[in-house]
């Protein structure tokens, strides 16, 4: 099994109910009130950074231990761009004296967005996730991609027709979906 995909599924098993993701914790959307995120334990992207950023560094070491993961490196050849998470290959003699050892390491790239209860929508029609498919697209083909999505409440439609050409896109790129929706991993 992937990787990524794999170490996704027991972070999802083993911490989604602790963090309050998912339909059965909103089986009726937004709760009450204005907040856009109403969990307490995930506001946003960096939040999943930190925190599947660092079961994922700690589910690789023991088995992979040549894999560490980083959140917001230069990966990219472009000014300005950060990865939310990286996984790279690295010996014990190795040392990163510029950039572009750090994209030599470079074994996958993870890019996240958060669809809080009250937009789901919002990063597909504001473009945030089409900026970072036209990241992930920049990277060398033997990069392996992911776009992990997090829909908090579960409520993103696959078959909106935005999310269906964004989710087509990806596809068409060699980016694998990786969403605690189930409906959005299939489409992709």
């Amino acid at each position: 099994m992937d990787i990524v995909i794999e170490s996704f599924l027991s972070f999802k098993n083993e911490y989604f109910d602790q963090y309050r993701i998912g339909k059965s914790y909103y089986p009726h959307g937004a709760i009450y009130g204005n907040q856009h995120c109403q969990n307490p334990y995930l506001k946003t992207e960096a939040d999943i950074q930190v925190k599947y950023g660092g079961f994922l560094e700690h589910w690789l070491t023991e088995q992979y231990p040549n894999l560490i993961v980083h959140a917001e490196l230069p990966v990219y050849n472009l000014p300005h761009a950060r990865s939310d998470l990286s996984i790279h290959f690295v010996n014990d003699n190795d040392y990163w004296s510029n950039q572009q050892q750090i994209r030599d390491s470079l074994k996958i790239v993870i890019e996240i967005k958060y669809a809080n209860v009250h937009h789901p929508l919002f990063d597909f029609k504001q473009g945030g996730i089409e900026k970072d498919i036209k990241l992930l697209q920049s990277l060398p083909e033997d990069v392996k991609k992911y776009l992990l999505l997090i829909d908090e409440a579960e409520l993103i439609n696959s078959n909106n027709d935005i999310v269906k050409n964004i989710l087509k896109d990806a596809k068409t790129s060699n980016i694998l979906v990786v969403s605690n929706n189930i409906s959005l991993m299939n489409t992709s």
